[in-house]
């Protein structure tokens, strides 16, 4: 699943060029590449334009639009 997100995206999410995996729970980068590392808490994080983004929330916003209000 290629992740793709709305004008309504931080402009480097809208620029990336990252694939998702819901078997496999991976993200791939450029290069068909698994990309992210794991914080402490076992969550997946990549790198969006020099800033760290948690991998769960950029596929919410890919699949369902932006983050309410009060559920950031």
């Amino acid at each position: 699943v290629t992740l793709r997100f709305g004008e309504a995206a931080h402009p480097a999410c809208r620029k990336s060029k990252f694939r998702f995996d819901p078997e496999a729970g991976l993200v791939y980068g450029r290069g068909g590449k698994p990309v992210g590392t794991k914080d402490r808490l076992g969550y997946l994080q990549v790198n969006v334009g020099g800033r760290l983004a948690m991998a769960h929330r950029l596929i919410w916003e890919s699949v369902h639009g932006p983050i309410p209000d009060g559920l950031e």
